[in-house]
């Protein structure tokens, strides 16, 4: 309730920053709204380093604290840009095709510029995750989504590879599949994780921004949060690998590595657009994944984990 009490706080802080803001002709300011699954203290403490920020924005003679890391991006304007339309992107009308008779590129068919962009952005950390990050363990998880046929939230089982159980989760959040076997097969539903983080985690920009610069922070705050989300999966992972259960529930992600955000500027050559992000390196965690095996006495090992897990 504190939590929730201080995010509606924020509104009137908010508001006032704007309003002097506005009258310098510096543009607007935005920040993520809290989340009630972290500490309140980590969202009072970001808001208050980066209005600091602002407050020397201001020329003010206002230090910002120093209470973590803070990444910094700026998005030079290339002109020629075009202004948020009053109207949003309204979906193509299709005809209706079978469900078993659907691929990838029928369910793309129907998607506006704003999903395909978000979408492009999602498949581009999986590419990379699968290349470089998880590439090692290819066997485990073609065997795991193999085994694992059916539908698994609300299942508890027994652990197996942990990096690909990471990875086997992290795409079930993002595209909310919650049978493993079809994540390998043609698409047949919209990633509804993914939209529901463009409905409910997307920014909102200022009015008066280019469609070019609410991508580019969309985009950006998008690819932070899908790696922070994988590194939180491979965690819940390695505690799971040491209980031996795995508790597949959708919810279980916590936001533990996700970053709040906020963004100002007027998307201006003199004003350009700024995203302030905390920084959140999972230093341990990669230790942990390189050290992992990959030889044949763990694949042997998630094999006979796997085995255990029956209908």
């Amino acid at each position: 309730m504190s939590l929730l009490i201080f995010e509606d706080e924020m509104v009137s802080i908010r508001l006032e920053i704007n309003r002097a803001r506005k009258q310098l002709g510096i543009g607007e300011f935005a920040v993520a709204h809290a989340d009630w699954r972290r500490l309140e203290s980590e969202y009072i403490g970001f808001v208050k380093q980066v209005v600091d920020i602002m407050q020397t924005e201001l020329n003010t003679s206002q230090q910002s604290l120093e209470l973590g890391a803070l990444s910094f991006s700026v998005k030079r304007p290339h002109g020629g840009g075009q202004p948020l339309p009053k109207k949003t992107y309204r979906r193509k009308a299709t005809h209706a095709i079978e469900m078993d008779k659907q691929n990838s590129a029928h369910v793309k068919m129907s998607w506006d510029q704003k999903l395909r962009g978000s979408y492009d952005v999602y498949n581009g950390v999986r590419r990379y995750l699968w290349r470089h990050v998880v590439h090692q363990h290819h066997r485990c998880i073609a065997r795991a989504v193999k085994h694992l046929w059916w539908n698994m939230d609300g299942e508890s089982t027994c652990s197996f590879c942990p990096i690909a159980e990471a990875f086997i989760r992290w795409r079930i959040h993002w595209e909310l599949c919650g049978t493993p076997q079809y994540l390998f097969s043609p698409m047949r539903k919209d990633p509804l994780g993914l939209v529901a983080w463009m409905a409910s985690g997307a920014p909102i920009c200022p009015v008066g921004w280019t469609i070019e610069a609410e991508r580019w922070v969309s985009d950006n705050l998008l690819g932070s949060h899908c790696f922070g989300s994988f590194w939180e999966f491979f965690e819940i992972a390695l505690k799971n690998s040491k209980r031996n259960r795995v508790d597949w529930d959708k919810h279980a992600y916590s936001g533990r590595y996700t970053s709040y955000w906020a963004i100002a500027g007027s998307d201006t050559l003199k004003s350009p657009v700024r995203i302030y992000k905390q920084v959140h390196t999972p230093n341990e965690i990669e230790d942990e994944l390189r050290n992992l095996g990959s030889d044949r006495h763990h694949f042997m090992t998630h094999l006979s984990q796997l085995s255990k897990i029956v209908r």
